[in-house]
């Protein structure tokens, strides 16, 4: 039955399915899509206004060097931070963890499971850019804002949402659900 319907509506796909009582559909997924990218650009906007802000701050400053633990565990967090981000996208979008999620929830709470993770994981790249921030302040000297919010420019873009690769795991996981 649900083998007729898909092929009877092809074009459509998962656009009218029914998983759990919800309907998912187009809407709903440009919405949470593009509220994501309007965050994703408010993120990479504010790593760009606090290397200003430190530039304008340390311009006429000379530079002092910071205690060596304070940039020692400075960097060591930024370090560990890094990798939790790219550990945690691989963790978080893992197809088994996706999958749990739409037999708990439905493809709705597919839809928000994937903007929420990725919204998290551009905020955790932010606070790169925050502790190059602090850095940056504390020693007077931009060069740590310049260095983390690179590594912070780098982490948001690597994690930048992708319309077509949430259709493509929606149209899966829908097309796995039915297929039962």
């Amino acid at each position: 039955m649900i083998s007729s319907w898909r092929m009877e509506n092809s074009c459509s796909r998962w656009q009218d399915s029914i998983m759990a009582g919800s309907v998912i559909d187009r809407t709903r997924l440009k919405l949470r899509y593009r509220n994501t990218i309007v965050i994703y650009i408010s993120l990479v906007a504010s790593v760009l206004a606090y290397a200003l802000v430190v530039f304008v701050v340390t311009h006429s400053q000379s530079p002092r060097p910071p205690a060596p633990r304070v940039g020692m565990s400075i960097y060591g967090a930024v370090l560990l931070l890094g990798l939790g981000i790219i550990l945690g996208r691989r963790v978080l979008f893992n197809p088994s963890r996706l999958m749990r999620i739409v037999e708990e929830g439905g493809l709705n709470r597919l839809i928000d499971e994937l903007a929420n993770k990725t919204i998290l994981l551009g905020a955790l790249s932010e606070a790169i850019a925050l502790l190059g921030l602090a850095l940056s302040l504390l020693s007077q000297s931009p060069d740590h804002m310049w260095r983390l919010g690179a590594i912070a420019i780098l982490l948001l873009l690597r994690n930048v949402p992708r319309r077509s690769a949430w259709e493509r795991a929606l149209e899966n996981f829908s097309r796995v659900t039915y297929e039962e």
